[in-house]
This record gives structure tokens, sequence and C-alpha cells, in this order.
């Protein structure tokens, strides 16, 4: 049970949940509102999408990062999610990728390219309570990615606040169940045609990264995504990660709430570019033996910044 206090000169005060009163009028709503609470970089493309036999969507989002965005399918649960909730979101994930055509056609709607999104969809389920069996029994589906997010909304007086957890496994995903369709190093090649000097860069500059992650013994697990592959903070959160620039080149990106310069970061000798839009640094890196070590402050930054100690 998650509760909520104000902290005051004379002890703390409680701060009573308000629960959602509907699905649709309220809780969707809410949520529309305020898609950022489904992870940052969110945005709504369409609600109460008509999904034929699927039935209705409640929600078609665009998440974003700095690889570009990927449609996802949202499922709210005025209440308790449980495992019932993984085959409806299930229809919905299978109808967006057997009806590409209509996705595309939101999306232009939304005055969204198209040509910019992978249109392979994540699974977003969101409710106030998420049960522990459904996201465990997600690893089992590895036709897709999933994000559980429990929101739960409290008020005191005329002010809202709200708690929002993202739930991921306590396990690692079991052998054997990862989909044909999902990226590594070999679908980058045959996919997206990257040579093999590209490829030896990008293996050798994550093995670097990496190695910095273990060393501070942050969990930042690497997920591939199309086109660029990030460390994440509970599954969801990118914190730093690695993307080509060039044919020869790569940045190595950090996600940050301000630029460095108004976190009184260090200067550094390489090349960097503060990409507003996406909240990251992308430092050039022109080797894979690159020094990394004065990009320290970045890292730790970075951590900082997905853990909420720097805002």
């Amino acid at each position: 049970m998650t509760e909520l206090f104000r902290v005051t000169t004379h002890g703390v005060e409680p701060i009573s949940e308000r629960p959602f009163l509907s699905e649709v009028s309220d809780l969707e709503d809410f949520v529309i509102a305020n898609p950022s609470l489904l992870g940052e970089g969110t945005s709504v493309v369409a609600r109460q999408v008509n999904a034929g036999a699927a039935g209705r969507l409640d929600i078609l989002a665009l998440t974003q990062a700095p690889g570009g965005g990927q449609v996802a399918v949202v499922e709210l649960k005025n209440g308790p999610a449980d495992i019932h909730v993984l085959l409806q979101a299930l229809r919905y994930a299978s109808w967006a990728v057997g009806n590409p055509d209509s996705v595309r056609l939101l999306l232009s709607n939304a005055k969204v390219n198209p040509g910019e999104v992978d249109l392979r969809p994540r699974i977003v389920v969101a409710a106030p309570v998420i049960q522990d069996e459904l996201v465990e029994l997600s690893q089992y589906v590895g036709a897709f990615e999933f994000d559980f997010v429990e929101i739960k909304r409290f008020a005191q007086g005329d002010q809202l606040f709200v708690v929002v957890t993202h739930k991921a496994p306590s396990v690692s995903p079991p052998p054997g169940v990862t989909w044909q369709g999902e990226w590594d190093w070999e679908r980058y090649e045959t996919v997206l045609g990257w040579k093999n000097e590209r490829l030896a860069f990008g293996q050798r500059l994550l093995e670097r990264v990496e190695a910095k992650v273990q060393a501070n013994d942050w969990p930042l697990p690497y997920r591939f995504r199309k086109g660029y592959i990030p460390f994440q903070l509970g599954g969801t959160k990118n914190v730093v990660g690695i993307q080509p620039k060039t044919a020869h080149d790569w940045y190595l990106w950090f996600r940050l709430p301000r630029p460095p310069a108004d976190l009184n970061l260090p200067r550094i000798s390489h090349q960097s570019k503060w990409e507003q839009a996406w909240k990251t640094l992308n430092v050039v890196i022109t080797d894979p033996e690159d020094d990394l070590d004065e990009l320290d402050p970045y890292f730790d930054a970075a951590y900082q910044a997905a853990t909420g100690v720097l805002s």
C-alpha cells in the first residue's frame, strides 16, 4: 500500500489518495492530459481506436528515444491489472502489427512522419495497481516489449499529487523466448545494412560503456533498439546509450535534465552537441579506444538524474 505524507515543521500530514472514478472519463482523460506519466517523451497519437475484432484500443501513443520513435499500445485498467489484461493487450498489439497502414494513417493525422517511427509496437499497461504475476508472465511473451506503470493520484485541498511506479520483472528473462524480430548485431547488419567496421566499433564501445556501468554497480542493463542501444533503469528509463553518427563515428549520449553548463559539468575535449528535444548530450566518439574517463562526471550526472537525485 502506497501512502503519501507532507512533511511540515509540526511533523507529517497524511495526503489522501484520490482514486480515479472511472476508466475512460477520469483515468484515461488524466493520462491523455499528462502522457509523460507513461514515460519520458511519450505523446498521444489517438484514443479509443477501433481495432476491429480486438475491440477499442484505449490509447495509441508514441514513445520517443534518441534513436527515433516507437508506437505503443496503451491498455488502461482502473483497478488491479492482473494476468487477464495480458491477452487483451496482445490482441491490440497484434492488430497494430497486422494493420500497419491504419497505424501510419493515425500517425499522419497526428502530424507524425510514419517513416521515422518503429511500427512494431511496445505494450504499455497502466493502472493504479499492477500485480506481480502479470509482470513476471510477460517475460514469456517474446514478440513484444512491455512497460508496466502504476499510477496513483493523491490530493490535498486543490493540489494534486501523482505517484508513478515503473514495475519490472524481479528475475532475468528466461532463455529461449526472444522473438526473431528483436534487434541484435546480426539484425543491424541484415536489416539496416551496417558494415563490419561499424559493427566492430559499436561492439567495442558497448563493452567499454558496460564496463563503466558495472564498475559503478549500477542496475542499468542495455537493450537493443532500432539503430541505438540504451542502458536503462527499470527497463524503461534511458540513462546513457550509443548509436552511430556516421559510417566511421559513433555517439555516446547521456540523458540529462538540463544542458551540461547548467549542471556545472566540466568541459570535455570530445566534440559534443546538446539535443533539447531529447534532453541528451551527444558526445562524438571517433575511435572505440577513445579516452572515456573524462566523461565520468557525465555518467554520474545521467545516473543521478534517472534516480531522482539530480533534477
